[in-house]
């Protein structure tokens, strides 16, 4: 994989800096499936953790509700998703700002509830999500 492949630029802020590309090494695992919306998850504006936090929680009781209506939606696997997603919010205060947006995206695409796969649409909704936030989680385990 050339250099230029291995890592995404983010334009505007990061100023030359890069991060890991989705599909590169530095992220193992991540599915392939999830990379364009992750991509674009990485240009969005920081938001505070605690807001991030609160949009997890709100996920969450969105996918409990959802569960009363597709009794195959992997509601342990949402509380999974929902507690790594809480992990990785609190290393973002002293990360440095290309590690806050991995996070960040990471967190963005659990909550988001049609990302690569629908998360409440079927029985394996939630499976992308798993696999962006372990292979985001793997990267911060590595170091």
């Amino acid at each position: 994989m050339s250099d230029a492949k291995a890592a995404t630029t983010i334009p505007g802020r990061q100023r030359g800096r890069t991060l890991p590309d989705p599909t590169s090494a530095q992220l193992t695992g991540f599915p392939p499936e999830a990379t364009s919306v992750f991509e674009s998850l990485l240009n969005l504006e920081l938001q505070p953790v605690p807001a991030l936090d609160r949009q997890v929680d709100r996920h969450l009781a969105d996918l409990q509700e959802a569960h009363g209506r597709n009794e195959f939606l992997d509601l342990a696997m949402a509380w999974e998703l929902a507690g790594a997603s809480h992990r990785l919010l609190a290393l973002s205060p002293t990360a440095t700002e290309a590690d806050q947006r991995l996070i960040q995206a990471a967190v963005l695409h659990f909550v988001l509830a049609n990302d690569a796969s629908p998360d409440t649409g079927w029985l394996l909704g939630l499976e992308d999500d798993a696999k962006v936030l372990q292979a985001v989680a793997r990267h911060f385990d590595a170091r």
